[in-house]
């Protein structure tokens, strides 16, 4: 990618910044006002943390903190299954095309998992809209319409 093009990159996440922190307030807010649940994860085996993952398609995805800083609303998350067939949860730290995948301990992974799946398709939407680039192959979103899915059209075409 050159300079240029990563600079039109983040002009456009800046322009769509003030609608992301909006959708994340909103959904922090949901969040907050649901009645508060303790996850009990003592027992739990990384065969357990597997099958829940299973549901979970390969993909990346975004999730809004409870308690945002100023710099930092959203925590990204990929998902990917591995040469045989075990699937990883992993914190993606960085920004796009340098992320770094920090493994989870099984109680962080099986907290993700279970967050995600509530509504796994905004989480996507939102790494999509956050990063710019879509939650399923990682290209870069390069079309208004793109941004706004959170997906690009191969890829939304693909998992419909």
């Amino acid at each position: 990618m050159t300079q240029s093009a990563t600079l039109e990159s983040l002009r456009r996440i800046s322009a769509t910044q003030a609608q992301l922190l909006d959708s994340a307030r909103k959904v922090a807010t949901m969040t907050a006002n649901a009645a508060p649940r303790r996850i009990d994860t003592r027992g739990l085996t990384y065969t357990q943390v597997d099958a829940l993952a299973k549901q979970v398609p390969a993909g990346r995805y975004a999730l809004p903190k409870v308690n945002p800083t100023a710099d930092n609303d959203v925590t990204f998350f990929e998902i990917s299954e591995g040469r045989n067939g075990a699937h990883y949860v992993r914190q993606l730290l960085g920004a796009p095309g340098s992320f770094i995948a920090r493994p989870l301990a099984l109680a962080l992974q099986y907290f993700a998992i279970k967050h995600l799946l509530e509504d796994l398709k905004s989480a996507a939407v939102l790494f999509g809209r956050t990063t710019g680039t879509c939650s399923q192959c990682g290209s870069p979103l390069t079309n208004r319409k793109s941004r706004e899915a959170g997906i690009g059209p191969v890829c939304a075409r693909r998992v419909g």
